[in-house]
């Protein structure tokens, strides 16, 4: 009896080793189409596994806090991820180069889990309807690298000024209440496909930069193989299931992405080249 007792006891203690704990930092406040996003990952993820995920929002600096943060996290635990877009990357090499960050080398790609365009808007029937009136002093508001990013492609007059908010949710109030004339979002924002009516397309990134960006997941490059690999299955279980699905197209009225993380490595590198391009041409 005794021997069955050990038996069983290791076979328990076996299976809790591979149980994971997960911190996730995430560069916007709560209530943000990439919050939401991943918190409903996050919530299915632990339906189906041991695994367990801390969400940790970081606002600020335009998801450098939320990376500066990841990095000493991953200093002592490999169990780390990073929710990034595709503007960071850009970011990290330009505006925030003295700080010497390099994402390129600091993380490995896990797995891309939507792509999207970023818009200017404009209050429906305002005079703002193209990109060519932005002109004089005109406060735009943006949140997070990817949206500041478009709007500094813009050709913009020297007397715009950009403002910048915590949240998406914040900049569409801004708009709609009339703080801000222009604002930045993304298609996929849930808040502006519920206000969408209320709003002018001035532009998008699509047409204006030639190329869309994505959100996706990364990690330490401490995190072995064979356990990047895993994660990135069962996250693409999640991504594939009819239900969730469903949930995504509803939300962000596009599918997830999902794939390899060589396909999410693929769609930052051609993103940073365009870009990259566009800004040596100016």
């Amino acid at each position: 009896m005794q021997k069955i007792f050990v038996l069983l006891f290791c076979l328990f203690m076996s299976s809790q080793s591979h149980a994971e704990t997960y911190q996730v930092f995430l560069g916007v406040a709560p209530g943000g189409p990439a919050d939401i996003m991943v918190r409903k990952i996050v919530i299915e993820l632990e339906k189906r596994t041991k695994d367990q995920f801390v969400v940790l929002n970081r606002p600020g600096s335009e998801f450098v806090v939320a990376y500066q943060a990841f990095l000493n996290e991953s200093q002592r635990n490999r169990n780390v991820i990073f929710v990034s877009n595709a503007g960071f990357y850009v970011s990290a090499q330009s505006e925030y180069a003295h700080l010497n960050l390099n994402p390129f080398t600091d993380l490995k790609s896990l797995i891309s889990l939507i792509s999207f365009d970023m818009l200017v808007i404009a209050k429906k029937g305002s005079a703002i309807k193209d990109v060519k009136d932005l002109r004089g002093k005109i406060n735009i508001g943006y949140v997070g690298t990817t949206t500041k990013l478009l709007a500094e492609k813009l050709n913009l007059d020297p007397d715009i000024n950009l403002v910048a908010y915590k949240s998406d949710p914040a900049v569409i109030m801004a708009v709609l209440g009339d703080e801000v004339p222009v604002g930045t979002t993304l298609d996929i924002s849930p808040i502006y496909q519920q206000y969408k009516h209320s709003f002018q397309l001035v532009g998008d990134s699509r047409k204006l930069l030639g190329i869309s960006s994505a959100i996706g997941l990364s990690v330490s490059h401490r995190m072995p193989e064979t356990q990047l690999s895993e994660l990135n299955r069962n996250i693409n279980q999640v991504l594939n299931d009819p239900e969730f699905v469903d949930w995504f197209m509803k939300t962000y009225h596009k599918r997830p992405t999902g794939g390899s993380p060589q396909e999410f490595d693929r769609t930052i590198n051609d993103f940073y080249r365009r870009i990259s391009n566009s800004s040596a041409k100016k």
